[in-house]
């Protein structure tokens, strides 16, 4: 079975199971076929489960508005990707929510995808176990705001990969090939140029511009309109243009409820890194005679890893 709404308003669809269509889409959603200015407008796909077809799961192309999917499960399919969102044929979807939707098992391509849309919300979603070219709900509750752009990997095996909980505020972009950990803020109209790095807890301000292949370490704080074209090492704060160090992030050490001993060797190993005369391979041979707790050595991890070098 195949549901193909063209060009009709105000239509609800809840509650259907669509299976075993090998030839074609469950539902696909589209502006008219004779007149592109003929739109799809106030869709609604709730509870729906998707499974075992030729084409992608739900497909909404064109000139679409104003669609919400919501707590549908699309799975198991050895083409496209399950909810596949995208310009076509001279039109454009606008406001296009995608929430509380489960997607697996898509090899060819990702679970949610998206390519030129307006005003798109992905929030709450799980995709697992699909190729990953972009895959924008890779991880769980991410919230993806307004106008974001994600793109996808160059090579078909890589990635562009979000963990979980992660929320990237309204006009925001990641480029090609990034990877970002899980619990991270990036405020409006950041950027991040291609095969970027943010771990786990970092915050980015608004308006922050980040350089291709530069790494943000876990609870990394980027004050916002900044310009970052070198490693920033976990658990410190930078901000401005040229980049500066402003000393640890300890908001962000409350936050995640770091131990009273591991943010005391944390400020002796800023000192020895930024406060003393050391360049890094001196400064991370101290740092070795320092308690080592995880966040010690997380942060030792990070400058024996760096390639760009790192904010002074």
């Amino acid at each position: 079975m195949i549901l193909i709404i063209y060009g009709n308003d105000y239509i609800k669809l809840q509650d259907i199971e669509i299976m075993n269509n090998s030839i074609g889409w469950g539902v696909l959603v589209e502006h008219d076929r004779v007149n592109v200015e003929d739109a799809a407008t106030h869709i609604e796909l709730t509870g729906l489960e998707i499974h075992h077809t030729g084409g992608e799961a739900i497909q909404v192309r064109g000139n679409v508005a104003n669609v919400l999917i919501h707590n549908c499960l699309v799975h198991d399919s050895e083409r496209p990707s399950g909810i596949d969102i995208y310009q076509w044929d001279g039109g454009r979807p606008r406001h296009i929510t995608v929430s509380n939707c489960i997607a697996y098992n898509f090899p060819e391509f990702a679970g949610i995808a998206s390519e030129q849309a307006d005003h798109l919300i992905i929030d709450k979603n799980v995709s697992y176990n699909n190729k990953l070219g972009i895959d924008i709900g890779s991880g769980d509750n991410n919230i993806i705001r307004e106008n974001v752009t994600i793109n996808r990997a160059t090579i078909d095996e890589d990635a562009t990969r979000l963990g979980n909980n992660n929320a990237i505020l309204a006009y925001c972009h990641i480029a090609h090939d990034c990877v970002l950990g899980s619990n991270i803020i990036i405020s409006n109209v950041s950027t991040l140029a291609g095969h970027c790095l943010v771990e786990d807890n970092a915050g980015l301000g608004g308006y922050v511009g980040v350089h291709q292949f530069v790494k943000i370490g876990k609870m990394a704080y980027v004050g916002g309109w900044s310009k970052v074209v070198k490693d920033v090492p976990p658990f410190i704060k930078v901000s401005g243009t040229p980049l500066k160090v402003y000393g640890l992030n300890s908001v962000g050490l409350e936050r995640n409820k770091v131990s009273t001993e591991s943010k005391q060797s944390l400020r002796k190993a800023y000192n020895i890194l930024y406060r003393s005369k050391n360049n890094v391979s001196q400064a991370v041979a101290k740092i070795r005679e320092l308690p080592q707790t995880d966040e010690v050595a997380d942060l030792l991890a990070f400058l024996e890893n760096t390639e760009r070098g790192i904010a002074k």
